[in-house]
């Protein structure tokens, strides 16, 4: 139970964060790619996060 209410926490973050609320691809092909470019960015922004937080 803990691991979806977490996954849901993040597509939250992406939907309201990041203002993306629609699929823009069609077919099962785009549609991958196009959220995992979309993971992606939000992976690279919580490690940067992460990263600025430990050097100061």
């Amino acid at each position: 139970m803990k691991g979806s209410s977490e996954a849901e926490g993040a597509f939250g973050d992406i939907k309201k964060n990041f203002g993306y609320s629609l699929l823009r691809r069609r077919g099962e092909s785009g549609v991958r790619v196009e959220l995992g470019l979309v993971i992606l960015g939000y992976n690279l922004r919580h490690y940067h996060r992460q990263r600025t937080k430990l050097m100061k």
